[in-house]
């Protein structure tokens, strides 16, 4: 018998309290019950890891100034665990890691004696998975978008994960747009959330172009090995595919090009296929750049073998993608 396995009887048996120093250094517990509700917790999110089959990334927002605990289980289990949870203002994260492939989680809130409901998290597997693909949120009062989202949301209840092809708002330095943007998005938040940053992120409350903070401070995303640009693009697995999540906001960001989204970003030679999201506004202009990048990402990776690139337009105009199949 193995001594983790034995500190789990233990505590499933009622018993953790009699080791309290060994079920400690295992950070197991029973879940407690009887909790008031937490009622201080807004946007509360799922956000894209760069293995989603063994990890998430928690946040959500609250104005209260509270010590958070976040704390985890694996449905069918009886123990629990408590995870680190970070801030930074007013936002709030917290990254679950080491978790099973193809799983069900359930997780939630607690400060002091209150906490949320009980949340789902699914982690995923390697196979077929449903995606929904918006672009171009931002509107006049986010009335469009709710109901695009809930919209979708009643329409496709399997979809794991979504992603927005930058302009998630119209002004990314505006607080208030970001609580807009969430409260019309409630419907898809039980969702994997895998954002695109956009050149309305790019705009300060004055409408110059500006450094994308809002953006920044709103989505913990994989590092994407830039020191300078953290934050500003990545890429991840998920099922069969590997996501490419690329910035084409070099109007806006002077020392911003397109080769930049190179740097650090790799790729599982298990996935089928490589999908490259990004908003891009000067169509006309910068279409052919991002073919062109996407070519490159293709040979470099060495995702392309006999040449077959298939085109994806998301959406319309503005939301674009390119769509490398392996097998071809």
């Amino acid at each position: 018998m193995s001594r983790r396995f034995f500190i789990k009887m233990l505590i499933a048996l009622g018993l953790g309290n009699f080791f309290p120093k060994i079920a400690a250094a295992e950070e197991f517990h029973t879940p407690k019950d009887n909790y008031a509700p937490l009622t201080s917790i807004k946007f509360l999110r799922q956000i894209i890891t760069k293995d989603s089959r063994t990890s998430r990334m928690i946040m959500w927002e609250s104005d209260a100034v509270e010590n958070f605990l976040l704390e985890y289980k694996l449905v069918g289990e009886e123990i629990a665990h408590f995870a680190t949870v970070k801030s930074r203002e007013k936002i709030y994260f917290c990254a679950l890691e080491g978790l099973k492939l193809e799983s069900l989680y359930n997780f939630r809130i607690i400060s002091g004696e209150n906490a949320t409901d009980w949340q789902n998290l699914r982690t995923s597997g390697d196979g077929a998975f449903q995606m929904l693909i918006f672009s171009d949120s931002q509107c006049e009062n986010y009335e469009i978008w709710r109901r695009t989202a809930e919209i979708a949301a009643e329409n496709f209840p399997d979809a794991e994960i979504f992603a927005v092809n930058g302009d998630l708002v119209d002004n990314g330095e505006a607080d208030y747009q970001w609580r807009a943007f969430f409260n019309s998005a409630n419907k898809l938040l039980d969702k994997i959330f895998a954002p695109v940053m956009g050149n309305h992120e790019c705009y300060g409350v004055d409408w110059f172009n500006a450094l994308p903070t809002g953006y920044l401070e709103q989505f913990e995303l994989p590092a994407n090995g830039s020191k300078k640009f953290n934050g500003y693009f990545y890429s991840f697995d998920y099922g069969a595919a590997h996501f490419f999540m690329l910035n084409t906001q070099f109007v806006e960001l002077d020392a911003l090009n397109l080769s930049v989204n190179l740097l650090g970003l790799s790729v599982d030679g298990r996935r089928i296929f490589d999908l490259f999201l990004f908003h891009a506004v000067e169509v006309v202009i910068v279409e052919a750049e991002v073919r062109r990048l996407a070519h490159e990402f293709a040979i470099a990776y060495g995702a392309v073998e006999h040449g077959a690139e298939t085109p994806l337009q998301v959406f319309g105009t503005f939301g674009r993608g390119n769509v490398v199949d392996r097998k071809s």
